[in-house]
C-alpha cells in the first residue's frame, strides 16, 4: 500500500484575553523568547468599564505541564503588567491574565493548537487531526 502525507498547522483558538506579548508561538511547537527576566507582558484590553486584571506565572516542567506558581498579581488596571521580580534565566514559562470586574473573576486565558495530517492511501484522501489545549501561554527566558 502507498502511504503519502503531508501536514498542516490549524488556527489557534483563544479562550479569554489574547496575548499580544509575548506572542504565541508558531506551528504548536516552541515559544518566544523575551528581552529580559522582568518580561512586560500585553494583552488585548476587555471593553467593560472598571475592569481590572490579574496576571500568573508558572514554571513549565518537561511534557509542558505547569509547575509551581512563580508570580502573581490581582487588581491591574492597565493591559499590560511589567514582573516586579526577574525570573530564572533559560527556562520555559506559561503565564496567563483574567479579567476581574467587581466580585466576577473570568477564567484563565488559554489556547488550543493543532496540526492535520493529510494522507493518500493510494489515491484515496483523508484527514486526519490533532488538537492541543494548553492551560496557558508559552515564553522562554533570554540566556544570562
Amino acid at each position: 500500500m502507498s502511504l503519502t502525507s503531508c501536514a498542516f498547522p490549524t488556527q489557534d483558538r483563544i479562550i479569554g484575553r489574547a496575548p499580544i506579548y509575548p506572542k504565541l508561538p508558531h506551528f504548536v511547537v516552541g515559544s518566544r523568547t523575551v528581552e529580559s527576566l522582568s518580561p512586560t507582558f500585553r494583552w488585548e484590553p476587555s471593553q467593560e468599564a472598571n475592569a481590572t486584571y490579574d496576571v500568573v506565572v508558572y514554571e513549565m516542567l518537561d511534557g509542558w505541564v505547569p509547575g509551581k506558581e512563580v508570580y502573581y498579581r490581582e487588581g491591574i488596571v492597565l493591559a499590560e503588567h511589567q514582573m516586579e521580580k526577574p525570573l530564572q534565566p533559560n527556562r520555559a514559562y506559561y503565564w496567563s491574565v483574567r479579567d476581574r470586574r467587581g466580585e466576577h473573576i473570568s477564567g484563565w486565558s488559554r489556547f488550543y493548537s493543532g496540526v492535520c495530517y493529510l494522507a493518500f492511501a493510494f489515491i484515496i484522501p483523508f484527514v486526519e487531526c490533532h488538537t492541543t489545549d494548553h492551560p496557558f501561554y508559552i515564553f522562554e527566558t533570554p540566556k544570562e
